[in-house]
């Protein structure tokens, strides 16, 4: 990893967080949030605790406006971490329609067409497994829940001015300023140890299993490439079209590469460091799994069975 990469990433990193945690604490100020709630709580409360239902849709926006969010609810004790649990399952559909419109159609479309219909396609299918399995969850959960507090009952004023802007900017910049207090030591480890090539290590460790189930040269680079960079990886993917590849396989390596990538690289550059920063340290390893795990493990046995077709 350059040393130019890692001061980007981190300075990206940083003002993505100083973005949300501003975007959540002007939402709050203002009272776009809660008038936000009494209209998502008619839809949402069923299957969400109330004070969580703006989460799914803050994901459209700003994922990490949207934990921002969530922690400062949990940490005020008006929810337990099985509502938070379900919030954040349940908003994977939102925050995959956000990448169809940030990413897959402004980038993966045009370069990988029909297969680029194909990957949306079988990736929001499993988004919509999850979120009908936790809707019916929820909604079991949450049927005795009395949603007709005053919070969802009182008349919602937008207080858009310069004082809420300014404390906004302020008290976002301040939970900024703790968050990479905790970030910064740990994002610091991993690139010492991406720079001592301990990733690479555990890549090369990784290529005999690859080949073994049916990745040729040209999908092993796709695979590597993804470890790294997912979006950059689509060029090699489109490659592979043009040599003919059959679409199956093609899938496979991208489904594949997206479980490595997040696996190998994600996971903890972005995720733990960001949990750890931001949620209580007992309800982290639970996050991970259902945040991080499960995501890799669904990619990762698709991309096998394609693979083996």
């Amino acid at each position: 990893m350059l040393p130019q990469t890692i001061i980007y990433t981190y300075i990206y990193i940083a003002l993505s967080v100083l973005f949300g945690n501003t975007l959540a604490k002007l939402l709050l100020e203002t009272n776009i949030i809660n008038a936000v709630n009494t209209k998502t709580s008619k839809i949402l409360g069923k299957s969400i605790h109330p004070e969580l239902t703006p989460i799914p849709l803050l994901y459209l926006i700003s994922p990490r406006a949207a934990h921002a969010h969530a922690s400062q609810i949990l940490k005020q004790g008006l929810v337990k971490p099985i509502d938070l649990y379900i919030a954040l399952l349940a908003s994977d559909l939102f925050l995959r329609i956000m990448y169809i419109y940030r990413y897959y159609i402004p980038l993966m479309l045009p370069l990988l067409g029909i297969i680029a219909l194909y990957f949306i396609a079988l990736r929001i299918i499993f988004d919509i497994i999850l979120f009908t399995t936790v809707t019916i969850y929820g909604i079991h959960k949450y049927k005795n829940t009395n949603k007709n507090t005053p919070a969802y009952q009182r008349d919602i004023r937008i207080m858009l001015t310069r004082k809420t802007l300014v404390n906004s900017i302020k008290m976002g910049a301040k939970d900024t300023i703790t968050f990479l207090y905790k970030f910064t030591p740990l994002y610091i480890l991993i690139a010492v140890l991406m720079n001592i090539n301990v990733f690479s290590y555990v890549t090369s460790i990784l290529k005999p299993y690859l080949k073994q189930i049916n990745i040729d040269s040209l999908g092993l680079t796709y695979i590597i490439t993804a470890i790294t960079s997912p979006r950059i990886a689509w060029g090699i993917a489109k490659i592979m079209i043009d040599n003919g590849y059959y679409f199956t396989n093609i899938l496979g390596c991208i489904f594949l590469g997206n479980a490595l990538y997040l696996l190998l690289n994600e996971l903890w550059i972005r995720i733990i460091p960001f949990y750890i920063s931001i949620y209580p340290k007992n309800i982290i390893p639970k996050l991970i799994l259902l945040r991080a795990l499960l995501p890799i493990t669904y990619n990762m046995i698709l991309g096998i069975l394609l693979l083996e077709i």
